[in-house]
């Protein structure tokens, strides 16, 4: 009757043994077992003791490197258990195969092919974040001592191994992650990390999880947005970079501005000068129909300390007479007529296009357009400062009595004139 009792508790007990076990004898492989027996049809990845294992029929296949499916995602395994803890890039083929549930990280499934499937898309340094392959970055920072090349080790030879680039927060980790299967390089995503002497630091652009060493352009993620060339940000890129209708402006690499058309805003040099001519108060109206943003004009002051609407240092471009405005009075110089512009017989007998126009009239039509109006200051500095600080006033008190608090913009080639005009302004 004891060996009875005896028989069935072994039994039950064996019954109940299940998860990962050393297998039977002196073996030192482990294997999965379900209910006391070991469960030969499971290969892939399972749960046990925590961990995720990587199976060959029922064994631990702890000489497997590459990447596995699980109903959590799709992880990379070394040494037959998923690596949980690691973070980087990883290098291998991998066919995504996508499930009929919402896209997310959790419903797309990944499974390593063979050597004779190299041509499949999927080939490639994959980022592996806490152990899985995240689809959703965009672009990672990397720091590393070297870059391996696919293909001179762990490459589509090897079969189902595959380089890797190990993200570890220590150096035994590191070590750990290097094994006999590829080249080590220590990686990470934390702006508080700090390249070690000799580490080369850079930003990697990862494309649904796959690096795309490939990719000139715009990329972007916490921390603003960058210029990538050959599937890293360059640090060095400065000027304009044109993409998808934007213009973007760089400044060491990263974007610091950009340009749309709906952020773009057009200003009628002179006013519309290529349809009537420049300067004058028909230019101007015209550039107000045409619905211009703003409206650029150059102004002088006259002998009488008014502002004429004049880009040249006489009127002879527009009027065929060498005269200064500084020389005139209003009086003198409204009785002068155009006889130089831009479809100047079309309104010959416009007074609007062929009179000089004074500073009042520019923003008398800038406020009638709510157009911006954008002054160019046309005369600089001189030896006499209190004289200059009287003419900035001038125009700043003549604008603001015509425009009111509307936008206004001023601009010179004396950089001493716009740091007045600030101060009066201020």
């Amino acid at each position: 009757m004891p060996l009875c009792i005896l028989a069935v508790g072994l039994f039950l007990w064996r019954y109940q043994v299940n998860g990962i076990r050393t297998g039977p004898g002196d073996t030192e492989e482990a294997y999965y077992y379900v209910h006391g027996r070991i469960a030969r049809e499971k290969s892939g990845l399972v749960y046990s003791g925590g961990e995720l294992w990587y199976l060959d029929h029922g064994r631990v296949d702890t000489e497997y490197t590459g990447f596995a499916p699980s109903a959590a995602g799709i992880w990379y395994v070394e040494g037959g258990k998923a690596q949980k803890e690691w973070t980087g890039l990883y290098y291998g083929t991998v066919l995504r195969e996508y499930l009929g549930t919402p896209a997310g990280e959790s419903a797309q499934f990944v499974r390593f092919l063979s050597a004779e499937m190299e041509n499949c898309a999927g080939t490639g340094w994959w980022y592996v974040k806490e152990g899985r392959v995240c689809f959703t970055q965009t672009l990672l920072r990397q720091t590393s001592v070297l870059f391996p090349v696919p293909g001179e080790q762990g490459s589509a030879d090897d079969g189902e191994t595959g380089n890797k680039i190990a993200a570890n927060e220590t150096e035994a980790a590191v070590e750990a992650a290097a094994g006999d299967t590829g080249v080590k390089v220590r990686a990470g995503e934390s702006d508080s990390e700090t390249a070690s002497a000799g580490e080369i630091v850079c930003w990697c652009y990862v494309d649904g999880g796959i690096w795309n060493t490939a990719y000139e352009g715009i990329a972007e993620n916490s921390n603003g947005k960058f210029f990538a060339c050959g599937g890293t940000v360059d640090f060095s890129a400065e000027g304009t970079w044109v993409q998808d209708g934007c213009t973007y402006i760089l400044e060491n690499g990263a974007v610091i501005g950009k340009i749309t058309a709906e952020s773009t805003r057009f200003i009628a040099h002179r006013g519309l000068s290529s349809e009537a001519p420049e300067n004058t108060v028909r230019a101007f109206l015209l550039a107000g129909e045409a619905g211009f943003w703003g409206c650029e004009a150059d102004v002088r002051l006259t002998a009488d300390s008014r502002f004429v609407v004049l880009h040249n240092k006489t009127f002879y471009k527009m009027c065929g007479e060498k005269l200064y405005p500084g020389d005139l009075t209003t009086e003198e110089i409204a009785a002068l007529t155009v006889q130089y512009g831009s479809n100047l017989e079309q309104y010959a007998s416009d007074p609007l296009a062929t009179s000089i126009c004074f500073l009042e009239d520019f923003l008398a039509v800038c406020v009638e357009y709510d157009m911006v109006p954008v002054i160019d200051i046309k005369e600089g500095s001189t030896s006499d400062a209190a004289a200059d600080a009287e003419r900035i006033r001038l125009l700043y008190e003549t604008t603001v009595t015509c425009i009111g608090d509307r936008e206004v913009v001023f601009i010179a080639f004396d950089l001493e004139i716009l740091i007045l005009m600030r101060q009066i302004a201020a």
